[in-house]
């Protein structure tokens, strides 16, 4: 405020009921307070010289120019979710704003995961390595792979006892998901954090795809690992929130069978995805039983096809500067940027969020 304008007003109470308020330390140090009638009397000054400006929406930016668009598979998961939140978020450079929290932040946790199971599949390979481990020798190979994320640790290093928490946990999720995929079809990790390109509707983003695991058939199995609880519900639709899986098989030349996020928070493990058949991965539905209706009417090739129209027109969108304050069902829970769109006091933009059929 200081720095964008010649002269700030602030007001703040002194009392609140009995109780004596003191001033913010947001506010700056500098100014003389003045009396109450004297600060409104300025306020009434502002007010009558009209230097307020009226707030009009703007629903486009500014064209972005060439193919690339910054910000990998996140342009199309956000474009989805709300076209202003996108753009927000990978033009602007909006942030929500941080809160203090226990443990550790979501984003070094992820990266520790992350950096785990690359090792741990770099040394152990494939399906039948694992099932030749007895339960103490795949969890000592699980704690190593973790002690050696946790010494590659990009940011400082917490308090040791939570650092050892830290350990704790991941060593256990990490070998309930090993558990599990022991009861999978044979499988061979292809790729472990694999950086490529993908083009759709001549535009071309940048994506990581977490693992590539190529079955006995030939085909592949895409997966993204998450240390969060939301999965995907809606895969195809106006709205769908897998784009990021979607952007996975549609950046592959092979033929791909299944894709899924990897679940890891510590009340439940597993898999969360969509597959061409039943068996691919554990507790995964193939289309011929999948919950919605209008992916039992798909074949695997006719889902790829749906996915790249709509990774098409959503990158399409983007490029264009759509930023429409449009959220989808669920889209705001997660935000952190309702005081720069101001959804709440925006009628009508909100939109009913009915609840969609999910799989």
């Amino acid at each position: 405020w200081l720095r964008c304008a010649p002269e700030v007003v602030l007001s703040a109470p002194t009392q609140d009921g009995e109780a004596r308020l003191v001033r913010s330390a947001l506010v700056p140090a500098a100014g003389t307070p003045v009396a109450a009638r004297a600060a409104f009397a300025r306020a009434r000054q502002l007010r009558a010289a009209g230097l307020a400006t009226p707030y009009l929406e703007h629903r486009h930016l500014q064209p972005l120019a060439g193919p690339a668009l910054g910000g990998g598979v996140k342009v199309l998961e956000l474009q989805s979710a709300c076209p202003f939140r996108a753009q927000a978020v990978l033009r602007l450079g909006a942030r929500a704003p941080e809160t203090p929290r226990a443990g550790l932040s979501p984003l070094v946790r992820g990266e520790l995961a992350h950096e785990a199971l690359a090792a741990f599949w770099r040394d152990v390979g494939d399906h039948a390595t694992l099932a030749g481990l007895d339960p103490d020798a795949r969890r000592a190979r699980v704690g190593a792979a973790v002690d050696l994320a946790l010494r590659r640790m990009r940011t400082r290093p917490p308090a040791a006892r939570l650092l050892g928490l830290e350990r704790e946990w991941l060593v256990e999720a990490l070998d309930r998901l090993a558990t599990l995929e022991l009861a999978r079809e044979p499988f061979e990790v292809l790729e472990r954090e694999t950086w490529g390109e993908l083009e759709v509707g001549g535009h071309v983003l940048r994506i990581r795809v977490d693992r590539v695991d190529r079955l006995a058939d030939g085909t592949v199995a895409l997966l993204d690992y998450k240390t969060g609880r939301a999965v995907p519900r809606r895969w195809i639709g106006p709205r769908p929130d897998a784009m990021q899986l979607a952007a996975y098989a549609l950046s592959r030349r092979e033929p791909t069978s299944a894709v899924a996020n990897v679940l890891l928070p510590p009340a439940h493990t597993g898999f969360a995805g969509i597959a061409a058949r039943e068996g691919v991965l554990p507790r995964v539905r193939s289309l011929a039983t999948a919950t919605l209706p209008a992916l039992r009417e798909l074949d695997w090739a006719g889902l790829v096809l749906r996915w790249r129209e709509l990774a098409a027109g959503l990158a399409g969108d983007h490029a264009a500067g759509l930023a429409t304050v449009d959220p989808a069902p669920g889209a705001c829970e997660f935000c952190g940027l309702e005081v720069l769109c101001r959804i709440a006091t925006a009628p009508g933009e909100a939109g009913d969020e009915a609840e969609d059929a999910d799989d």
